[in-house]
Order: structure tokens, then sequence, then C-alpha cells
């Protein structure tokens, strides 16, 4: 189940590999803002290609959504 709090971690290994994992973000949304921070770091000038995507129970999740019934 996802939590309230999100988290974007980065990490550049010793061989210069970005590696993005996203904590708190249910469904598709992970994938959005990843795609987004990607977007940014290229913008600043680094060199940023996707290898591989590994996805979390996180991403399985359904995102909460809240419906009003009315009778």
């Amino acid at each position: 189940m996802a939590s309230s709090y999100k988290s974007i971690d980065v990490a550049i290994d010793e061989k210069g590999k970005v590696h993005i994992r996203t904590s708190g973000f249910a469904g598709p949304s992970c994938i959005k803002e990843s795609e987004e921070l990607i977007k940014r770091l290229k913008e600043a000038g680094l060199e940023v290609e996707t290898e591989d995507l590994k996805l979390t129970e996180e991403y399985h999740a359904k995102e909460k959504s809240r419906a009003v019934v009315k009778e």
C-alpha cells in the first residue's frame, strides 16, 4: 500500500550510471514522475538513458480515488 509520503531517490554509481527509485507512488504515476526527473536532468546537461525498468509492488497498487455516491 502506498504511503502519503512520496520520494524519488537518485544514486550515481562509480561508472556514472544513474539509478532512480521511487517510493510512495501508486500505479503509473511513478513512471511519470521519473520521466519528468530525467527530463530535468537532461535539461541540466546530464546524459541519462533508460536501460532497465523494475516495477515495484507499489506500481501494481491502485491509486486511491474518492467517489461520492448520491441517492
